[in-house]
């Protein structure tokens, strides 16, 4: 016997933008586990990311924000999932503040801390990560969390996020001789229609979602639509993925 579960990757832009239309998206699209980057931060992200997701009928399972969750990851999960979580946490990732004023002048954003967030129930392991816009740092991030990611076992996990680099990457090409990206099992690698970034007008697919060998993707798409042109300059990635008995 087998099921199935939905799990949906989305830059929440901190709420910043329509959280209305953020929450009607993913009660539309009846989300099982959503990783989630850039959550909520500084004073009150816990109780306005807390306050979002029951709203949404879902539950926070790792928060988010710097130091004591997964800064810039965080995981929510439909009530019957979170119930079955065995095994939750995040890590901060190591920066290097030499790197922070290049991406001051290059992309006129102050840069914060990276992380990862991480669940495991007995069917799966979910891993919601955020990789930064400096390719070095990217580079180290993503060896740190591919170390996880053998501890924990590949076959298993699902790893959803922002890479923040298209399909030719480095660390895109990283991830998936570990994993294998859902997108590319459905569908034609050219195929514009899963062009995640900027939502107004995406042209660019930044963001992926990379599933073991223990699982079969039964769906992928990207909705659509007045309410996530206003939620978040992300589109969601949306995947269904058949358990394991």
């Amino acid at each position: 016997m087998t099921s199935s579960l939905r799990i949906v990757s989305y830059n929440f832009k901190a709420l910043q933008m329509d959280a209305a239309a953020l929450g009607a998206v993913l009660r539309a699209e009846q989300a099982d586990v959503v990783a989630v980057q850039e959550p909520p931060r500084f004073w009150g992200a816990r109780r306005r990311l807390r306050e979002f997701a029951h709203a949404c009928g879902l539950e926070v399972v790792v928060y988010g924000n710097y130091p004591f969750g997964g800064a810039t990851t965080a995981l929510l999960a439909a009530p019957e999932v979170a119930a079955r979580v065995i095994d939750r946490g995040s890590q901060i990732l190591p920066f290097d503040p030499w790197l922070w004023p290049s991406l001051w002048r290059e992309h006129r954003i102050w840069p914060s801390r990276r992380g990862y967030a991480y669940l495991t129930t007995t069917d799966v392991t979910v891993i919601s990560i955020h990789l930064g816009l400096n390719p070095e740092e990217r580079k180290v991030h993503r060896n740190i969390i591919l170390n996880r990611i053998h501890a924990l076992g590949a076959r298993r996990c699902v790893v959803a996020g922002d890479l923040n680099e298209q399909p030719d990457g480095p660390s895109w090409l990283a991830f998936g001789r570990r994993l294998r990206d859902a997108v590319r099992l459905m569908s034609d690698e050219s195929d514009s229609s899963f062009h995640t970034f900027p939502s107004q007008r995406a042209r660019l697919r930044i963001d992926g979602v990379f599933v073991g060998t223990d699982f079969a993707v039964e769906e992928v798409h990207l909705p659509d639509g007045p309410d996530v042109q206003a939620a978040s300059d992300h589109l969601p990635t949306v995947v269904r993925v058949r358990l394991p008995s």
